[in-house]
């Protein structure tokens, strides 16, 4: 384990020679101003925001994963000073339990995960469940402690009828909510509850149903990277298995309608950059380099964390650089 560890650590270290970040594909002046903010000012500053986006669950959802990020190492004290009455302390006290727990569990396959390992994640993991529940009581209408639910119940194993009871729980309350449809690729793909079937299903179903101008179907191309992935671990040339997904006709031919629904008048939102990532690399990957470049010409270095590029690569920085040089961008 030392050794995986070692060699995991340089590879990191190499991709950061890329000089590309990680995680901040996201568009929220007054987050990345709390961010950047004092330990000791950071939780407070991140908790005004969050009462700040109640009626505006995009933000919300946004917020709550990158402040409890911020402040893990704060847990204990936001335990403390967790207020049964507060939806906004339930909330980031529940999402950073599960960021915790996840942090500890790792995201590797699950017959990777050795059972001491296990036994902590799970022990952590449980704890967040009473606070987002509790919190979305207090906030009848907000979606997000639903989507927050979502990675307790795929961790804690609750089976596929809780994560589809906990999915209608959200969409009854905002029904095209960005984060929420990432969390759900997730539940139901392969790798979890679901089937590369599946995946491909919502994907199509996302597309159909979406408004005009709404990024949220670029979860469609989230969708089709966890399906590519799983080719991509059987096969012996991982690159092709990638390419020979994406230039499937049936899948390049969504992906092609769903950004041209996307871009057809984009709405404002902070997740834009995100979408344009899941985008510019599903046509790059295919080959269709005016695709590409019209979305990752929108992009600096900012990354997502996982999708795109770090599910396709170990070195998700200097992959991404490499796309941006081969578009001359």
């Amino acid at each position: 384990m030392l050794i995986v560890r070692a060699i995991e650590a340089l590879i990191t270290a190499y991709d950061k020679t890329s000089r590309m970040s990680q995680g901040t594909a996201w568009d929220d002046p007054a987050l990345a101003d709390a961010l950047r903010a004092p330990d000791q000012d950071r939780l407070r500053r991140g908790l005004a925001l969050l009462a700040e986006s109640r009626t505006n669950p995009e933000l919300r959802a946004l917020r709550v994963r990158k402040i409890s990020r911020s402040v893990m190492d704060r847990l204990d004290e936001l335990t403390v000073a967790a207020d049964d009455e507060n939806p906004d302390v339930l909330l980031l006290l529940g999402t950073t339990r599960i960021q915790y727990a996840w942090e500890i569990r790792g995201g590797a396959y699950a017959r990777y995960v050795g059972e001491e390992r296990f036994r902590r994640f799970w022990a952590e993991l449980r704890q967040a469940e009473a606070p987002l529940r509790r919190a979305a009581e207090l906030l009848p209408d907000d979606p997000v402690p639903w989507d927050e639910l979502q990675w307790f119940g795929i961790g804690m194993q609750v089976g596929r009828r809780e994560l589809d009871r906990i999915w209608n729980e959200l969409l009854s309350r905002w029904p095209s909510l960005y984060a929420g449809h990432f969390s759900r690729v997730q539940a139901i793909s392969d790798k979890w509850y679901g089937s590369d079937e599946e995946a491909a299903e919502f994907a199509e179903a996302l597309v159909a149903q979406a408004k005009p101008g709404d990024p949220v179907v670029a979860n469609a191309a989230a969708a089709h990277f966890e399906i590519a992935v799983r080719k991509m671990d059987k096969a012996n040339i991982p690159e092709a298995a990638l390419r020979n997904h994406f230039v499937q006709q049936p899948v390049y031919a969504l992906l092609a309608q769903a950004a041209d629904l996307w871009l057809q008048d984009p709405i404002p939102h902070p997740m834009t950059l995100d979408a344009h990532h899941l985008f510019g690399a599903a046509f790059y990957i295919a080959g269709d380099l005016d695709r590409a470049r019209r979305h990752l010409g929108h992009l600096d270095r900012r990354m997502p964390d996982r999708l795109p590029w770090g599910a396709v690569s170990l070195t998700p920085g200097r992959y991404y650089s490499r796309a941006r040089k081969a578009l001359r961008l």
